[in-house]
């Protein structure tokens, strides 16, 4: 009878719940008819102008900031046209799902809004009758911005908003309302109209998009120059020849590229175009060829490598710029086509072929591939920090919070030896998804280590046969950059599950580095980037992680062999502390390979810091410098107070933000900007789930840089140039949160700062000033309520 009485109870409810729905619906229709996707595409030069110049720079100042990449809340992408029109979804890409997900990537996996609609996408714009009213009433973003309107942030300025209101965390459950929600939503979830956790859009902002939508929200995407046309035509040529050599090579050129924001030398601001692989020869419309990864089975006999003009605004956080210009041409003439090989037949698609680059480019020179992949090596290793992941931490946690790398002189190197010794290895370098499923991680690990193990015995032979009289490493293993190539040593900061690469030697001398040759390289590369699928399940992002502590540990043992014999256990030792038995077996086991012997004269008791003065020495020529607080373009006082900032560590800079970013205004107005990064400190970096438990936060410290290095600020800083020392003297001072909170109210730009719009364009203009290709919209997910 119980029983009985809850079947009937949920019944009932389920029903209520049924039956609100369709009166909602029922209630729409009847206003307004029935939903039906809409043409919105601005008609004549009036609509398009409007929406150009006075509609998207709102839209993207305001919104795009925080809905960009997989990881926008409800998926709602508010970069392009293409994306708004999709709508928001209320499935997750970030959920460790046991399953592997249909992607959902714009532009790509459904050729309109028809489409995404069947896809569960619904919309955030009317999609019902195209009038005023309903374009108002049955619109979520018109109503997300209203209840934004109807309950803005608490009146008192930059104050921390009240917890029960927001939530800020990354993971938080997102509710994603469709207009037949909303009237619950808004009452259950007051505080949590847009922009979200940030102050509502201003009078006139709030006008020109009232009056947008009001008149059925036209969009046109921006121009495309028609100055590029002879440009796009000259590469499509290039990448398009008909011989089997040059089918090879662009194939070879798109499975590293796919990923860029190509431009050209006549570059205009925001404008970018991708590599993408077409059904469709040039001079056609560019018809996509859908696959979840750039090497998989196009499912045609001849691919056409074609240059896709990419609508959406460019935010940093996945803006890969790569330049294309007859010098670039010529150069990959000379390295692919110039070159002396002969490709015989093109490999196929099977996965273990295909997902493998030693085997699918044998025929490509080993001294080309590692050429091209060294020329624009920042954007080589920036591919697995920027890539489609956009949320990293699976790769980031495997990594340092700041190192450094230098790579091998291609040419110290034996290539033909080289070529060959690649070929036989190419069974020790396969990668996790060659094997197509994912095993057990104890399995994993231990196939990985036993494979990682014989790799660098191989290696290691392969390096004395090159040396059969003994010789010594000396610099001249590393490569100096030709003189002139700034790519040749770069800093990687990490930020929890974001990171930076820039050029240069940055910093403090951190505590690891790595020196890293073709292979290595290359595998980061196919791992991290070309094999990586966001959409993957678990085991896929597990076996991920787990291989890429394999080749950070290899990058790691390549520089200790430029330490002396008898130093490199104990540096090594001092990396891993704490590690389980198991991976310090392996690491003994792979050091004790490495019997090469350095050439340096180290003479100091600190070999590793004397190892980094002889490595900026040597690289001088080509060291960026721009990041230096001691630049000529720093002021004398900026500089002595920015350097007592970045000399604090300890403690008490676990109250600190990982990404703070500074502007000194002086009194002309003038404004400077610099990056306070949070390096934090580990015994190791091994642990998949948890890095708590190996943290070490006495070791750790601060690095101040000029301009913008970071994608996600956690923090604004705004000092008056008068009030520097004091500003400096309060972050020395902290041993509270409640002392960072007291900072962040005298100095700090929260959330809730009346002007925080005003000082977010500010820092954009500054970037922008600073970095004309690199910048791009930040994204303000990760800023602190603190």
């Amino acid at each position: 009878m119980i029983k009985k009485c809850w079947q009937l109870l949920l019944i009932t409810l389920l029903s209520g719940c049924a039956v609100f729905g369709i009166n909602q619906m029922t209630e729409l229709d009847k206003l307004y008819g029935k939903a039906q996707v809409q043409y919105r595409v601005a008609a004549g030069e009036t609509e398009q102008n409007t929406y150009l110049n006075k509609v998207k720079p709102v839209l993207d100042n305001r919104c795009v900031v925080c809905h960009a990449c997989y990881d926008a809340a409800c998926q709602l992408k508010l970069s392009s046209p293409a994306g708004i029109d999709r709508g928001a979804s209320k499935e997750l890409v970030y959920d460790a799902s046991v399953f592997t997900r249909e992607p959902s990537r714009l532009f790509i996996d459904a050729e309109n809004t028809e489409a995404w609609r069947k896809s569960d996408f619904f919309p955030v714009l009317n999609e019902r009758g195209q009038i005023a009213e309903a374009n108002q009433k049955a619109s979520v973003l018109h109503k997300m911005l209203t209840l934004k309107k109807q309950n803005p942030l608490p009146a008192e300025n930059n104050q921390i908003l009240p917890e029960g209101h927001f939530n800020f965390e990354l993971n938080y459950a997102r509710q994603c309302p469709t207009i037949e929600t909303f009237p619950a939503f808004a009452r259950d979830f007051s505080s949590s109209g847009m922009p979200y956790g940030l102050p509502a859009l201003n009078d006139n902002e709030s006008a020109v998009i009232n009056e947008w939508l009001l008149k059925g929200a036209r969009m046109t995407d921006k121009k495309q120059p028609e100055s590029h046309q002879n440009d796009i035509e000259r590469w499509e040529t290039f990448l398009n020849g008909n011989s089997l050599k040059q089918q090879l090579a662009s194939r070879y050129i798109f499975e590293h590229l796919f990923l860029a924001h190509i431009h050209f030398d006549q570059r205009e601001d925001d404008i970018y175009y991708k590599i993408v692989r077409s059904s469709t020869p040039p001079g056609e419309p560019i018809v996509h060829i859908k696959t979840r990864l750039p090497f998989q089975d196009p499912g045609i006999s001849r691919v056409y490598y074609r240059l896709w003009f990419d609508p959406a605004t460019v935010v940093t956080k996945n803006h890969l710029p790569y330049v294309f210009n007859p010098e670039r041409m010529a150069w990959l003439k000379k390295l692919f086509i110039d070159e002396p090989y002969e490709v015989t037949h093109m490999p196929n698609y099977m996965n273990d072929i295909a997902s493998n680059p030693f085997v699918a480019f044998d025929a490509i020179p080993v001294r080309s591939r590692y050429r091209f992949m060294l020329e624009e090596a920042r954007y080589t290793i920036m591919g697995f920090i920027k890539g489609p992941v956009c949320r990293g931490q699976v790769a980031l946690n495997a990594i340092q919070d700041h190192f450094w790398v230098v790579f091998v002189n291609p040419e110290n190197q034996n290539t033909p030896m080289l070529d060959s010794f690649l070929m036989q290895q190419s069974h020790n370098l396969k990668l996790p998804g060659s094997e197509g499923g994912y095993a057990s991680l104890l399995g994993s690990w231990s196939a990985y280590s036993e494979k990682n193990t014989a790799y660098l015995k191989a290696k290691m032979q392969q390096m004395q046969d090159q040396r059969p009289d003994g010789q010594a490493l000396t610099l001249d293993h590393i490569w100096h950059g030709d003189g002139h190539n700034k790519n040749a040593a770069l800093t990687v900061f990490r930020h929890f599950d974001s990171a930076t690469v820039v050029h240069g030697l940055i910093g403090q001398p951190p505590k690891t580095s790595w020196l890293v040759n073709y292979p290595l390289l290359e595998r980061i590369h196919y791992l991290l980037v070309a094999e990586f699928d966001v959409f993957g399940n678990l085991g896929h992002q597990l076996s991920t992680r787990l291989y890429m502590d394999f080749l950070r540990q290899e990058g790691e043992i390549s520089f200790l062999t430029l330490l002396p014999k008898e130093e490199r256990s104990k540096t090594q030792m001092f990396w891993y502390r704490e590690t389980n038995d198991a991976l310090s077996q392996h690491l003994k086991r792979c050091e004790s390979l490495f019997e090469i012997t350095t050439g340096l004269d180290l003479r100091t008791d600190e070999p590793q810091v004397e190892l980094y003065q002889l490595l900026q020495a040597h690289l001088s020529p080509v060291l960026e410098k721009k990041y230096d607080i001691f630049n000529r373009n720093v002021p004398r006082e900026h500089r002595r107070l920015l350097k007592n900032l970045e000399d604090l560590h300890g403690y008490f800079l676990n109250y600190f933000p990982e990404v703070a970013l500074l502007t000194i205004e002086e009194p002309d107005g003038q404004t400077y900007i610099y990056t306070v990064l949070r390096n934090l400190a580990h015994s190791n970096i091994n642990s998949l789930f948890s890095e708590q438990g190996t943290r070490l936060i006495n070791e750790d410290y601060l690095t101040v840089v000029r301009g913008v290095v970071g994608d996600y600020p956690a923090a604004f800083w705004h000092v008056k140039s008068k009030d520097l020392d004091d500003f400096v003297t309060g972050i020395g001072n902290i041993t509270s949160e409640a002392d960072y909170a007291n900072i962040m109210t005298h100095f700090g730009i929260r959330r809730s700062h009346h002007n925080f719009c005003q000082h977010s364009d500010k820092v954009h203009k500054l970037f922008t000033t600073i970095e004309p290709v690199d910048s791009g919209l930040l994204d303000y997910n990760r800023l602190e309520n603190r």
